[in-house]
């Protein structure tokens, strides 16, 4: 298992001056990553080239970046958007996510990251078979343009800050497993945010072990019980030895990714680079505490 972060990690800084994602990738670079998950809704949200009529070569220059770098992209976050909403630009949100697929194409991501999407007039009520109609459309026709280009859908687990209510399509893990084995193709998957698990007060070995192979992808922050607000682990509440433990035991064998874009929003510039580095170094250390888990849990069936 390979520890990764996404590029938003130096994003959502308190100043306002967000730092551009080719130099994002050579300060996590630098700082020791050699595997990332590149972030389009930043890409769309910096206003880059993405956006232009040259987005390809917009594209080529990030591969390019972290070719020089010693950087692999296997994870990719595509454009987040509310797909269910009737007033939306469909035609401006369908080209761009046509771009986040060939994009991932281009970078050879393995797994794409989207949202889920829910219809207003269901955010309230117990069932949603509008939503899970309009999220069955959307991952079988991005899946099956996905599939034709080489690149994995993982639909992310939500949140609602109404933790007892879930208001939101897909935040229980029995939605999401019956959305992805709905839309039933080979590369459309789940993405777990065990954060956003934290959050809603989730038993989150059991939605490891729920999930089983569905579970592609992880996204890795912590919370402290106000927000949904991506920071370190250890910084807020996560059980992680439950977290890691899970892993442990389910046989999830893709990479412990990051998503911890508010651990560095009020660092000072100077210690950017050290901080990164740290976050690497835990990353690391969690993962060997999850070979140890593993290790343990094999003695244990064997006495």
């Amino acid at each position: 298992m390979r520890v990764s972060t996404s590029t938003n990690i130096l994003y959502e800084r308190i100043n306002g001056e967000n730092i551009d994602q080719r130099t994002a990738i050579r300060l996590c670079a630098e700082a020791g990553y050699q595997v990332l998950d590149f972030c389009f809704h930043d890409s769309v949200t910096l206003k880059s080239g993405f956006l232009t009529d040259r987005w390809q070569s917009y594209m080529e220059e990030m591969k390019r970046t972290g070719e020089a770098c010693g950087v692999e992209f296997a994870l990719g976050h595509a454009v987040v958007y509310d797909f269910c909403s009737g007033t939306i630009d469909r035609e401006y949100y369908d080209s761009l996510m046509e771009r986040c697929i060939l994009g991932a194409e281009i970078l050879g991501i393995a797994w794409l990251v989207l949202h889920p999407s829910t219809m207003e007039t269901e955010r309230f009520s117990p069932d949603k078979p509008e939503s899970k109609k309009a999220n069955l459309a959307f991952f079988q026709k991005w899946g099956k343009f996905a599939l034709d280009h080489g690149v994995g859908l993982a639909v992310e687990g939500m949140w609602d800050s109404t933790l007892d209510v879930e208001a939101k399509y897909a935040i229980s893990v029995d939605e999401l497993i019956d959305l992805v084995d709905g839309v039933d193709l080979p590369n459309v998957a789940v993405c777990w945010d065990f954060e956003h698990g934290s959050i809603m007060g989730m038993n989150q070995r059991h939605v490891v072990e729920r999930l089983g192979k569905r579970l592609k992808a992880v996204h890795i922050s912590d919370q402290t019980g106000i927000n949904n607000i991506h920071i370190l682990p250890y910084q807020g509440v996560t059980d992680w030895d439950e977290v890691l433990q899970a892993l442990a035991d389910f046989g999830y064998e893709g990479e412990f990714n990051f998503e911890i874009q508010w651990y560095l929003r009020r660092v000072p510039e100077k210690l950017l680079l050290p901080s990164i580095r740290y976050s690497g170094e835990l990353g690391n250390w969690m993962v060997k505490q999850i070979e140890r888990f593993g290790e343990r849990s094999r003695c244990d069936e064997k006495a």
